[in-house]
Parts: C-alpha cells; sequence; structure tokens
C-alpha cells in the first residue's frame, strides 16, 4: 500500500447527479403557510413572504449567505401556542445541495434525537432546523421548556408530511460507516462567507481564489482531530491558483498533511494523530481514489 504521507498525483472523478425535485408547497391548491387548523390550537399572528430583492430588509447584515448559496425564497411564520411564541422560516434555495449547505453552516451543539427520522437534522430546545429537498427549515421558540419543545416538533412534522423524503446526498466517501458517528458535523461551504460560519480556522489559514466549494467533515475525539475534505473548483486555472498561493509544491507537505488532486478539485487529509492511529482513515481514502 502506498503510503499518504507521501505526494501523488491522482484524478479524481466526482459526478454530480441533478434532477427536479418537488417544493415543499408545490402541491396544488396547497397554502404555503400552515393553517390554524393545523396548529393544534396555535394561531398565525404575521406571514410573509421574502425574495432575493426583500431579503435584505428581513434579515439585513446576514442575508449575504445566503445570496452566496442560491437564495430563492423565504417564507416566515409566526405562531403564537399558549402564550409561546413560535417562527417557521423556510428558506427555498436553487437546489438540494444548497438547501444542504446552508444548513450545515447555520447548526451548532444538535442535541435533539431526530424524531422525523430526517437525513439532514438538528434539534435543540429552541430550534428545530432540516434541510429537505430544496428547502432549508427553521423553527424556532421562545421558551425553550419542554412544551416548547414538544411543539415544535410537531411543526416539524407537519412540514416535513408535504415533500418525498428527497435529500442531497453526500459524495460515497463519506458514507463509509467509520464516519457515521461523526456526519452530522459536515459542513458544505460555498465561498468566502460559507467559509466563515462553516469554518472559520480555515479561512485564516489558507487564501482561496473566489470560485470554490467544500465539503468537509471535521473528527473530533480525545486522541486528536482529523480534517477530511473535497475542494472542487470552477477552473483547472482556479485549482493550480489555490495551490500557488498556499505553496502547494510537490514534495512537500507538511506533517500530518497530505492532499490528492484531480482537474478542477483537490481531496484533502490532515490529522493530529500518530500514524498508527491514523491508518483506518489512510485506508478508507485510499480505497476511495482506487476504486
Amino acid at each position: 500500500m502506498k503510503s499518504i504521507y507521501s505526494y501523488f498525483r491522482i484524478t479524481v472523478f466526482f459526478i454530480t447527479l441533478f434532477c427536479s425535485v418537488p417544493s415543499l408547497f408545490s402541491q396544488e391548491n396547497q397554502s404555503p403557510f400552515l393553517t390554524d387548523e393545523e396548529l393544534d390550537g396555535g394561531e398565525t399572528t404575521r406571514f410573509n413572504v421574502f425574495d432575493g430583492n426583500s431579503l435584505w430588509g428581513y434579515i439585513n447584515g446576514g442575508a449575504d449567505i445566503y445570496l452566496e448559496y442560491g437564495f430563492e425564497q423565504v417564507l416566515v411564520q409566526e405562531i403564537s401556542h399558549k402564550e409561546n411564541n413560535y417562527k417557521i422560516e423556510i428558506y427555498r434555495m436553487i437546489d438540494m445541495e444548497s438547501a444542504y449547505g446552508i444548513f450545515s453552516v447555520s447548526t451548532f451543539r444538535c442535541l435533539d434525537d431526530n424524531p422525523q427520522n430526517i437525513d439532514h437534522y438538528c434539534g435543540t430546545n429552541y430550534q428545530i432546523q432540516f434541510a429537505l429537498a430544496e428547502s432549508y427549515v427553521s423553527i424556532t421558540n421562545e421558551s425553550g421548556n419542554d412544551e416548547g419543545r414538544i411543539y415544535i416538533r410537531y411543526l416539524a412534522s407537519i412540514i416535513e408530511s408535504r415533500t418525498e423524503q428527497m435529500n442531497f446526498t453526500l459524495p460515497v466517501l463519506f458514507q463509509h460507516e467509520l464516519f457515521n458517528t461523526y456526519i452530522g458535523s459536515m459542513k458544505l461551504m460555498k465561498g468566502n462567507l460559507g467559509l466563515q460560519n462553516g469554518f472559520a480556522f480555515w479561512s485564516g489559514r489558507f487564501d482561496f481564489p473566489d470560485n470554490f466549494k467544500i465539503l468537509l467533515l471535521p473528527i473530533r475525539m480525545d486522541e486528536g482531530e482529523v480534517n477530511v475534505a473535497i475542494l472542487e473548483f470552477k477552473s483547472p486555472e482556479e485549482r493550480e491558483k489555490f495551490y500557488s498561493q498556499n505553496n502547494m509544491l510537490s514534495g512537500k507537505a507538511a506533517t500530518g498533511m497530505t492532499w490528492y488532486y484531480g482537474t478542477t478539485s483537490i481531496l484533502f487529509f490532515e490529522t493530529s494523530l500518530s500514524e498508527e492511529d491514523s491508518i483506518q482513515y489512510v485506508q478508507i481514502l485510499e480505497e476511495f481514489l482506487t476504486n
């Protein structure tokens, strides 16, 4: 087996399959908002629709990152239920990848056990977030108590029931069983704002060209850290620019850092683990590259 601590030129092919997917609210005669009959005693106190031209008026200072990922429209519904206030925001993005991406850089310290069994889901006492089809959904409650947590789960179940279970599929590399425990930490970053929100450490460590996408799995454990990432660029020239800006020259990889590159992509691996503890990750990467 070739050692990962050597430098290789390996061509890697990534195929993205695009298909049309049903909107969360594409059903004929279906209201884009939950009706009061669906709110289990709750009452709608506000509803609005914002598009790319009006998003700044809704989240002034925070609109850029949504536009960077590919934003189309957000539906906002505020609800009063048993003296508690709740908010539903459904961001319709340009595709499933963009919906998953904005979800991945918006989640932090997920605690919930995913009662809806949605692939890309994060729940806390105050918020539920998930990516489903081409939509990123956020449901918040002000109380954070048991009643509030149960009710936002209920609202999530209604929204989830309105669409087929179509989700962004992670590349085969990250579907390996060794990564299952950590997959909730995956970040898909499009552009510099996505990088700053998803993995700020790299935004100060590497110089990136204008056009890039990163799918990063950060693994944190008692023994040390591992970062596995696929970096994709718009052109071979952009990939070469990244290499030259960061002094990634043949045979001069830093200790614990290795990259394999294709025409417009880079498979990047770095670790603080010992070589002995890293071997299982090394094997996964090399199997992926040779299959």
